[in-house]
């Protein structure tokens, strides 16, 4: 809008009095808000650089100013130069019926010449707008727990503008919401809104109408009455959302593995890696038309996304299979909503209970280390889960070549059980440690109870890798070596042949003859032998035979000498018999020819 202006037509020029033309200015004298009128005075005159003192004719000159011609001279008159020609006056212009106003120039001239010359044309100059209608001054901020202030003035004064008033409006989902109209005074001033003017269920439709921000756009619009004729002006005021943080209630833990409750008899005792550990808020619950976009937990600076629990409104959890982890830990709870604005919990803390499988410290010894009686011993140790856990201990044992064990026994925890193992035998140990969650196992053996020397009283006996059999005896499970003569009453030789058969079996040789003799409990076998020429060797050729009858040797020394070569190999039949081999040894005999040999077996009595 402009308040002034000057303008030139263009310039005659002439080749030796210099340039003449006509300038235009004007300015605003006066505003008449009653009238809705603007006066300017305006101002034509010459402009150049032709002498003053020169006369020059010039004709005819008009000035038309917004439509009307305030200069119209049709004859021709004398106009000295630069300075020369003047024409003034005012003239009043309407404006539009909301005050605005576009004026235009021109101005024609014919100067120094029959025909127009000179000329110049000005539109869409706008004029100050003449405010007819109230303003608005200022419109402060506000939040939500407050009440705005406008500020607004009546140029017109009360006498013309009537009927003030003012609202609020702001946008819903594409909707426009209004506060109701509030009369105003007609002589302008401020007006604070209260909670009659701006009520709480405007405040809460403000609060939905962005969800996601901290701040609403609110329009306050004035309006008045102008001569009979409303008109209105807006302006904005931004609502900050304050005091906005989501609701959250009480945090808890609990054990939601049934197996685990029933063994602990309570569901806020956590087991480490036996529960499965929920995480749980209520309350939560956004405020002033947010929702909530997300619940967070963090424990041991780890940070989880809590989920909701669709059957219960502002209910959150999280669930921890099998922790890994125990002691007390700091938890704390975020809850973010749509704004930004958040709430957290952090006076919570989450105690998990430590829990290792059961162990187990034991020893197994023989009796003086060798007795049938064992001695066992074991020492467990289970994890106590807040005293709720307990522990058993159970035995169980076999035979090392046999495959079933006993039924599991139990037994006492840091106390000797004594177990009968017959030390005959190696004998496998099973030590089960269990609590009520799981079972550890450990496997021992204990060997045969075989003394390197005993003394048996009872029997007036002596044995050496063994125990005696009988009275008045010495036992010795080995080889006697002596380097001298051993002798005794019973090592008599006796010939008891007739207590013995001895067949062929198979082979190329046949028996010839055979003597069997005993001294003490060596029994001794000769047997003779007549060939068919053929060699002694393995397979076809060896010759086979069985010995039955007498007593029956346990024991057999398997290595005869045959003319210094290995060739026997003797075995203890199941049916009472002694088969023996000669073999492994590469010998030639004439058909009529006889070897003996000798080979031994020890007896039991």
């Amino acid at each position: 809008m402009a308040t002034s202006g000057s303008y030139n037509t263009n310039k005659y020029t002439t080749s030796s009095y210099g340039t003449i033309g006509l300038n235009l200015s004007w300015s605003v004298k006066s505003q008449s808000i009653e009238n809705n009128t603007t006066t300017i005075s305006w101002t034509l005159k010459s402009n150049g650089t032709m002498s003053s003192g020169y006369y020059v004719k010039a004709g005819p000159v008009t000035c038309t100013i917004n439509g009307t011609k305030v200069v119209n001279t049709t004859s021709r008159f004398d106009m000295k130069g630069s300075g020369g020609y003047k024409k003034t006056g005012t003239l009043t212009i309407t404006h539009t019926a909301d005050g605005s106003k576009s004026i235009s120039f021109s101005v024609q001239a014919a100067i120094y010449s029959a025909s127009v010359n000179c000329t110049l044309s000005k539109t869409g100059v706008a004029l100050p707008k003449i405010n007819r209608y109230a303003q608005i001054t200022s419109i402060e901020d506000f939040t939500n727990e407050s009440y705005p202030t406008l500020v607004y003035s009546n140029p017109a004064g009360t006498s013309l503008t009537t009927g003030l008033k003012c609202r609020l409006a702001w946008d819903v989902n594409g909707t426009t919401n209004y506060s109701s109209w509030v009369t105003l005074n007609d002589e302008g001033g401020e007006y604070t809104f209260t909670s009659s003017t701006l009520t709480a269920a405007n405040i809460t439709s403000m609060l939905n109408a962005n969800p996601d921000s901290e701040i609403v756009s609110v329009t306050c619009e004035l309006q008045s009455t102008f001569n009979g004729t409303d008109g209105s002006v807006t302006a904005l005021a931004l609502m900050t959302i304050v005091n906005s943080e989501p609701l959250v209630g009480q945090a808890t833990y609990y054990d939601i593995d049934n197996t685990v409750i029933n063994k602990t008899g309570n569901r806020f005792i956590i087991v480490q890696n036996q529960s499965t550990l929920r995480i749980e808020v209520d309350g939560i619950a956004a405020l002033n038309g947010a929702s909530i976009l997300t619940v967070e937990l963090e424990i041991n600076d780890i940070v989880y996304t809590m989920s909701g629990i669709p059957s219960a409104t502002g209910h959150y959890y999280y669930d921890f299979v099998h922790p890994s982890l125990s002691g007390e830990f700091s938890a704390f709870i975020t809850v973010f909503d749509t704004r930004g604005f958040s709430t957290t919990i952090s006076d919570f803390s989450v105690i998990i209970q430590p829990w290792e499988a059961p162990i187990a410290l034991y020893t197994l010894e023989r009796i003086n280390g060798f007795e049938t009686n064992t001695i066992l011993y074991v020492s467990g140790s289970i994890s106590s889960v807040s005293g709720t856990n307990t522990m058993t201990i159970q035995e169980q044992h076999k035979k090392t070549d046999e495959s079933t064990w006993s039924s599991a026994t139990t037994i006492a925890n840091q106390t000797n059980v004594t177990l009968s193992l017959n030390n005959a035998y190696s004998w496998d140990v099973r030590v089960i440690v269990s609590d009520k969650y799981t079972t550890t196992q450990y496997e021992s053996s204990v060997g045969k109870g075989v003394p390197i020397m005993f003394i048996d009283k009872d029997r007036n006996s002596v044995a050496v890798n063994g125990f005696p059999d009988a009275n008045n005896q010495i036992y010795i499970d080995g080889t006697i070596k002596s380097t001298g003569k051993i002798t005794c009453s019973s090592m008599s030789v006796q010939d008891i042949t007739s207590l013995y058969s001895f067949s062929k079996s198979s082979g190329n040789w046949s028996i010839a003859d055979y003597t069997v003799y005993r001294m003490g409990n060596l029994v001794e076998f000769r047997v003779s032998f007549k060939g068919n020429g053929s060699a002694v060797s393995s397979g076809g050729n060896a010759f086979v035979g069985t010995f039955s009858g007498g007593p029956i040797p346990l024991t057999a020394t398997k290595a005869v000498n045959f003319y210094g070569s290995t060739v026997l190999v003797g075995a203890v039949g199941d049916n009472g018999s002694i088969s023996v081999r000669v073999c492994n040894a590469s010998v030639t005999l004439a058909s009529t020819s006889q070897t003996g040999f000798t080979f031994h077996f020890l007896v039991a009595d």
